[in-house]
């Protein structure tokens, strides 16, 4: 399974006090709240737990086709900073162990999510900045799907993404699925990853 998360950081402020208290206790759980507690880099390290969560959160309803709000049962139970710009992750669901990685690159932080039988190597990822389109999910789209042509497919084998019944984006040439995919979008970016089938 695949999953992958954007946050803009610009429209992701981090409040102080109680609030940001309740906040941190609804979401995080006492591990990852020591995480934030002790970074230098608070707000940085705030949304790149989310960004994790949210990426093993998409992986997940893919697999079990159920959505739910419980973000505390994904785990952030190991984080790697590799350095300014990335860090990995080992994440837990219920015992099912997911690797993430991260990238924050300008004013985001994109993560990819995967578990077996994927591996981070077979992940092909891209993020963008959207602002200049009129129509964010469509431009989206669209370069998935240059990006699919430019190293996978031939240019005039036609490739569609279909939304199934949860909203999940999947890849198709003709009735064939051509790979396990995420979408993501949020403020003025987007990103996708894929791992081809």
């Amino acid at each position: 399974m695949i999953g992958n998360d954007i946050v803009d950081l610009s429209i992701s402020p981090v409040s102080t006090g109680a609030r940001h208290r309740r906040f941190l206790n609804k979401v995080f759980t006492k591990q990852e709240i020591e995480l934030i507690d002790n970074s230098n880099h608070r707000a940085v390290t705030i949304w790149t737990l989310w960004s994790i969560k949210e990426s093993v959160y998409k992986a997940i309803v893919r697999k079990e086709r159920l959505i739910r709000y419980a973000p505390k049962s994904i785990e952030c139970i190991m984080l790697n900073h590799v350095d300014d710009h990335s860090s990995t992750a080992s994440v837990d669901y219920q015992g099912q162990r997911f690797s993430a990685s991260t990238k924050i690159t300008g004013a985001c932080i994109h993560t990819i999510a995967v578990d077996e039988p994927v591996t981070m190597g077979q992940v092909y990822s891209a993020s963008f900045d959207l602002s200049y389109s009129d129509d964010p999910a469509s431009c989206l789209d669209d370069e998935l799907i240059k990006a699919l042509h430019g190293s996978h497919c031939q240019p005039l084998v036609p490739i569609e993404i279909r939304r199934d019944d949860l909203g999940i984006p999947q890849v198709y040439r003709g009735e064939e699925e051509l790979a396990l995919l995420s979408l993501s979008r949020h403020g003025r970016y987007g990103a996708f990853a894929y791992a081809l089938i």
